[in-house]
């Protein structure tokens, strides 16, 4: 599942743009992570926030720990080298 949304993702926006995005919203979720648990348990407010974090971070984790490593054929790839 994990390798099926890393390779949608970087088919349409492209592999290094896409991982630099993931990456910085998987600082976004653990700062509100974070947040949650200040929230919960020092000042006992709702669970919300946590649970919601803390799921996003476990997805987050998994796309960017299985990234497409798919072979490209020689016809097919990009030159990035002016």
């Amino acid at each position: 599942m994990a390798k099926t949304i890393s390779r949608f993702l970087e088919s349409s926006v492209g592999p290094l743009r896409m991982r630099c995005v993931l990456t910085l919203l998987l600082c976004a979720a653990n700062f509100f992570l974070a947040y949650g648990i200040c929230i919960r348990y020092m000042m006992g407010g709702s669970a919300a926030l946590f649970t919601v974090s803390l799921i996003a971070t476990a997805a987050l984790v998994l796309i960017l720990a299985f990234p497409n490593l798919e072979v490209q054929d020689d016809a097919e790839a990009e030159d990035v080298v002016d």
